[in-house]
């Protein structure tokens, strides 16, 4: 709790010197309406070595007309750009509307996942005039016994 928050101050700090609070989330607005993080909650998910994976950053942006709000993913306090110079990894954004909200994803891509991925810090990150906030997700290795295990069971289903 005490890195996370640390390196949301860090990210905060770094984003934005006079706007941005460095307790990680500030509200300006009187209507009730703020972006709020869906997905990543602070949480890990699991990959083999040379496998694909998309991880997506789920905002609910349900704002009134021309609010703007900036969603990105960091990796260790660098834009993606900067952390993969190639297209390994990739950051593509998305606006959906279903029934009564809006949301924006913002989709991280890896078309292979490598070693240094899983000490890597990715952090979505929200930046509008009624909040600012950001979540972050963890790449940790795959049981490969487990998947063994899943796998072998699944193929002798046939």
């Amino acid at each position: 709790m005490t890195v996370s928050l640390i390196m949301f101050i860090f990210i905060c700090e770094s984003i934005s010197s006079s706007e941005v609070s460095s307790l990680s989330i500030h509200y300006n607005n009187t209507s009730g309406h703020v972006p709020q993080i869906l997905y990543p909650n602070n949480n890990t998910v699991e990959a083999l070595v040379g496998s694909k994976l998309d991880i997506t950053c789920t905002v609910l942006a349900d704002l009134p007309p021309k609010t703007e709000i900036l969603v990105y993913w960091l990796a260790n306090q660098s834009y993606i750009e900067d952390y993969s110079n190639s297209t390994r990894v990739t950051e593509v954004q998305t606006e959906r509307r279903e029934k009564e909200a809006s949301y924006i994803d913002v989709h991280l891509s890896f078309s292979e996942i490598k070693r240094k991925d899983f000490e890597i810090n990715f952090v979505c990150v929200v930046l509008s005039e009624e909040i600012d906030q950001a979540s972050f997700i963890f790449i940790k290795p795959a049981d490969i016994l487990d998947t063994r295990i899943s796998h072998n069971c699944w193929t002798s289903v046939f």
